[in-house]
C-alpha cells in the first residue's frame, strides 16, 4: 500500500427477498445472449440483438426459492462510467476495479457474526474451463473482444471466504469497463452484472439446526463493499499506480497538457479531490459590491475578493475552514478587513482542532492588525501540527460588519515533494538550475512535485513538477531576467539519489 491511500465512496444498495416479496412482487429478470447475436444459438434462427425485447427471453422468479436472500449491488464511481472520444472518433471507457470484497455483518439472537466474499469481476470461464467457478452463483454471457474475432464467453465469479483464503490468479491486462461487452446498461441493470458488480447472499449460513430454523432467522444486517484493481504487471503495483495507468492510457484528454499522470493530477481530473470548505456563524452577507461574496470567497486565494458579514460580529462568532481530512499544517495566513483598514474585528484568535471539538489557540490579533499569521518567532506551538479544522474566533464585540479577505493554509506534502514559499516581486523569482551529468550514461531525472505554499486556497491550479538540479532564488533586477533552464524533456523514474 502507498503512504497516501485513495478512498473513493461507492453507493451500495441491497434488496431483501423473502417468500412474501417473491410472491407479491414478482421479478422478471432478463439477461443478454451474445450467442444469439452472433447467430450461433441453436434455439434461434439467424441473428438477433443481444438484448431481448421487454418481457421476452426473461425469467420469472415467483416460484424460485433460490432467488431469496439479499441482493447487494454497488454503483461504480461516475468518473469511471463516462466514455471519451479520441481524435479518430473511437469511444474509450476506463478500466474499472476488477476485485471486490463484500463483508456482511449480522446480529442474530444477540450474537454478532461476519461473512465475506471476494467477487472476481473479470473472471472468464475460458481461463480455466470453469474449474474455479462455483455453481451457487450466477455467471453472465460475455463477448470477449480481445482477439481478432469476438468469442462468446462467461464472466464473473464469487469466492466465499468461508471456503478458504483468496488466492490471486496470474496477473493479466485489465479489460473490464463499465459497458462490459458493449451494453450501456451493463453497470446499472443488476441481472446483467451478477457476480460482477453485485452479490447474491442467500443467508443460509445464518440458519441454525439447533434452533429449528427452516428459514434464515430475524437478523440485523449491514454490508461493506470495497473494490480495487488487481495487479497489472508486477507485485509492486498498487491500486493507485494502476489507476494512474488507467487514466493515462484509457481516458484520452483526461489529464491536462504536460501532466505526467501523477496521482494528484488523476484525482483532480476525475473530480475526486477533497477541497477545503468554509463556514461561519456570522449572520447574513453584507455589501452589494461585486468583489464581496459568500464565505467561500476566503478560500479563492485572492486578496481583491472578500466575505463581509451582514451584521456586527459578536463575541464567540467563528469562521471555520475544514480541510476535508486530517493534515499536517505548517502555516496559516489570514487577511482581515478591507484594503483601507476598515471593518477589522477588534479582537480575535486563531485556533485549530483535529475533530471540531477540542480547540487549541495558535495566535491572536487586534483591531489594528490587518493580518494574522502562524507561526511567528517564539510561537508556543511549532509547525507542523495535526489538524483538520482551523477557525477564527471573535473575542470581542465588533461595532460594525466584519470583512475577511483570505484564509490561506499551508499543509506539509509527502516526502517526495517540495514547498515553494510565495515571494513578493521585490525579492525575485524561483528558478531551476540545469543539472549536470554524473557519468557517461544518459541523465536520470529525479522527480519532485512543486506544491505552492497556498495551494489549498486554489486547489484547481495544476501542480508543477521539478525534474532535477537545484532550486535557486534569482534576485530581482532592473535588467533582463535570466533565461530559464532548458526543459529536460520526457521524464523517467530515477533510481539514483
Amino acid at each position: 500500500m502507498s503512504d497516501t491511500e485513495l478512498i473513493v465512496p461507492v453507493e451500495v444498495n441491497a434488496l431483501l427477498v423473502n417468500v412474501k416479496v417473491r410472491d407479491t412482487h414478482p421479478f422478471y429478470r432478463i439477461k443478454p445472449s451474445f450467442i444469439r447475436m452472433l447467430g450461433t444459438d441453436p434455439m434461434y434462427e439467424g441473428r438477433g440483438a443481444a438484448e431481448y425485447d421487454a418481457f421476452a427471453g426473461g425469467k420469472e422468479v415467483v416460484g424460485d426459492e433460490s432467488f431469496e436472500g439479499v441482493h447487494v449491488q454497488w454503483q461504480l464511481p461516475e468518473a469511471l462510467t463516462d466514455g471519451f472520444v479520441d481524435e479518430t472518433g473511437e469511444t474509450h471507457y476506463p478500466s474499472v476495479p476488477n476485485r471486490w470484497l463484500v463483508v456482511r455483518y449480522s446480529r442474530v439472537r444477540g450474537v454478532s457474526k461476519a461473512a465475506g466474499w471476494v467477487v472476481h469481476s473479470d473472471y472468464l470461464y475460458s481461463d480455466d474451463d470453469g474449474a474455479s467457478r462455483d455453481d451457487r452463483w450466477e455467471i453472465n454471457d460475455f463477448l470477449d473482444l480481445r482477439g481478432h474475432e469476438p468469442v462468446v464467453d462467461w464472466l464473473g465469479r464469487v469466492h466465499p471466504l468461508s471456503d478458504g483464503l483468496w488466492h490471486e490468479p496470474e496477473p493479466r491486462p485489465l479489460f473490464l469497463t463499465a459497458i462490459g461487452a458493449g451494453l450501456p446498461t451493463f453497470p446499472a441493470y443488476e441481472p446483467y452484472h451478477e457476480s460482477i458488480f453485485s452479490l447474491h447472499d442467500d443467508l443460509k449460513d445464518l440458519k441454525e439446526g439447533s434452533e429449528g430454523d427452516s428459514y434464515p432467522p430475524d437478523a440485523v444486517l449491514s454490508y461493506m463493499v470495497a473494490g480495487w484493481y488487481s495487479d497489472r504487471d508486477s507485485d509492486s503495483d498498487t491500486s493507485e499506480d494502476i489507476l494512474c495507468q488507467v487514466a493515462r492510457n484509457d481516458i484520452p484528454g483526461l489529464l491536462p497538457p504536460g501532466s505526467d499522470g501523477c496521482l494528484a493530477d488523476v484525482i483532480d481530473a476525475l473530480g475526486w479531490a477533497i477541497k477545503p470548505t468554509a463556514g461561519t456563524t456570522l449572520r447574513g452577507q453584507g455589501s452589494n459590491s461585486p468583489e464581496a461574496g459568500p464565505i467561500e470567497c476566503i478560500l479563492d486565494g485572492r486578496l481583491d475578493t472578500w466575505f463581509q458579514s451582514g451584521e456586527a460580529a459578536k463575541t464567540g462568532d467563528t469562521v471555520t475552514v475544514d480541510l476535508g481530512s486530517t493534515q499536517q499544517v505548517s502555516a496559516a495566513h489570514i487577511y482581515l478587513g478591507q484594503s483601507d483598514g476598515q471593518r477589522i474585528a477588534p479582537a480575535k484568535k486563531l485556533q485549530y482542532s483535529p475533530d471540531n471539538q477540542q480547540w487549541t489557540d495558535l495566535g491572536t490579533a487586534t483591531g489594528s492588525d490587518p493580518e494574522l499569521l502562524w507561526p511567528l518567532p517564539g510561537s508556543a506551538i511549532e509547525p507542523p501540527l495535526t489538524a483538520r479544522y482551523l477557525r477564527l474566533r471573535m473575542t470581542a464585540d465588533s461595532p460594525d460588519a466584519t470583512v475577511i479577505r483570505s484564509f490561506q493554509i499551508t499543509t506539509v506534502p509527502d516526502d517526495a515533494a517540495l514547498v515553494i514559499p510565495p515571494l513578493s516581486p521585490r525579492f525575485g523569482t524561483w528558478s531551476w538550475a540545469q543539472p549536470q551529468a554524473t557519468d557517461t550514461d544518459a541523465l536520470d531525472w529525479d522527480e519532485r512535485a512543486l506544491i505552492p505554499a497556498d495551494h489549498l486556497t486554489h486547489p484547481d491550479d495544476p501542480i508543477p513538477t521539478a525534474r532535477a538540479g537545484y532550486l535557486q532564488l534569482v534576485p530581482a533586477t532592473d535588467g533582463p531576467e535570466p533565461e530559464p533552464a532548458p526543459d529536460p524533456g520526457p521524464r523517467r523514474r530515477s533510481t539514483r539519489t
